[in-house]
């Protein structure tokens, strides 16, 4: 990280407050889940059920948001097995994504104290605090001043 104080960088340690940066955001897979849950609804319905795709995206979408209007229904035996399917795994999905996404956020605060642990930890701003502390020499004083005599 940078430290604002001292304008170095320093090495972050990885602890349990910053271990959740290590991971991606699960918005990426939410976007990638939905992409594939759409293209594979395509594929299933429009070839099991002979819909068009427009009509095959309709359904997988009432379907995943579970509102289940009715207006298109599976009629074959192995596209309401699929359906089926669709549901329990969509719902579930969308369920862990949302919830780590939240979780995420609520993960704000945590972030936040682990920075300012960082930047007051700095090795490199208390080295330089030691030294504005240190008493300084001057032109008449030997660096021997310093030292106790020897007993």
């Amino acid at each position: 990280f940078f430290c604002p104080n001292c304008k170095t960088k320093q090495r972050a340690f990885l602890s349990v407050a910053t271990a959740s940066e290590q991971q991606s955001s699960p918005l990426g897979y939410l976007a990638l889940y939905f992409a594939v849950y759409m293209v594979s609804s395509l594929f299933i319905f429009g070839l099991e059920e002979g819909w068009q795709p427009l009509d095959c995206v309709y359904f997988s979408v009432i379907t995943l948001t579970t509102a289940g209007l009715g207006d298109f229904v599976p009629t074959t035996d192995g596209a309401k097995i699929v359906c089926a399917c669709f549901i329990y795994v969509g719902v579930a999905t969308i369920g862990l994504l949302l919830g780590s996404l939240l979780a995420g956020s609520l993960d704000d605060a945590t972030k936040k104290d682990a920075y300012n642990a960082q930047v007051k930890d700095c090795t490199n701003c208390q080295r330089l605090e030691r030294l504005k502390a240190r008493p300084m020499m001057s032109s008449n004083t030997s660096p021997m001043d310093f030292f106790p005599p020897p007993m």
